[in-house]
């Protein structure tokens, strides 16, 4: 007797069974604790076969935009590279539309260094963002609302400020401090002026993409910074 289920497999177009090879592999993964290497290349097989996180729940779980059950519990994933589930955000006053940012920091020297990371936010650069008398970088609200706030720690005041390393696309590290402006206003001041200086930075044709993570050895809260120009 002719096996069915032989029959159906061959009847499948081979794109097909690679996309159901790439799912299976993704599915296996969901229980499994994850280099920061492996993580990155799972990252690259999901933009492949145009898989997102939409129903995937990561731990800890941020705030969202919808109401949802009390009552239901999280997916968790142990990893020790937690990555925070959300919207990526880009922002721009000038409407180019940016390319969508890896969800870890593309920094070899951070490789095994991240514990908890939130999704990227990426920006075009305003004239404000690099006047030298203000020396700050503005956050989204909305951002730094449902992506950053849940990431805090008890003594960590946005009032008073964070003390935080920021690290640059090769490793280089500046010290900023993360705080609440005029009462209103989420920036990154202090050594912002130095970063977008020595990256000679311009407001229009430089874009931004940052990450807020806990370094899993200090247990400090730090953000990566990349920059790319976008000629206009």
């Amino acid at each position: 007797m002719e096996n069915p289920n032989a029959a159906a497999g061959g009847s499948y177009p081979a794109g097909l069974k690679e996309d159901a090879a790439a799912a299976l592999l993704l599915s296996s993964l969901k229980q499994q604790e994850l280099s920061y290497q492996t993580a990155m290349e799972l990252e690259d097989l999901k933009r492949k076969f145009g898989i997102t996180n939409q129903n995937l729940l990561l731990h800890p779980q941020p705030l969202t935009r919808e109401n949802h059950d009390v009552g239901e519990d999280p997916v968790v994933v142990p990893s020790p590279v937690t990555v925070v589930q959300s919207a990526i955000y880009s922002t721009s006053e000038f409407g180019c539309r940016a390319t969508p940012p890896l969800e870890l920091p593309p920094i070899p020297m951070l490789h095994g260094r991240i514990r908890q990371c939130s999704k990227p936010y990426e920006k075009q650069l305003t004239e404000s963002d690099v006047k030298d008398s203000q020396n700050r970088l503005t956050l989204s609200k909305d951002y730094v609302r449902f992506d950053l706030l849940h990431m805090l720690g008890p003594k960590e005041n946005l009032e008073e400020g964070i003390n935080v390393t920021t690290y640059d696309s090769q490793g280089n590290t500046y010290d900023m401090v993360f705080k609440i402006w005029a009462g209103k206003m989420h920036v990154l001041t202090a050594g912002w002026k130095k970063f977008y200086q020595q990256h000679c930075l311009r407001a229009h044709d430089d874009w931004v993409t940052l990450w807020m993570f806990r370094h899993s050895r200090t247990e400090r809260l730090c953000f990566a910074i990349t920059s790319r120009s976008v000629q206009l």
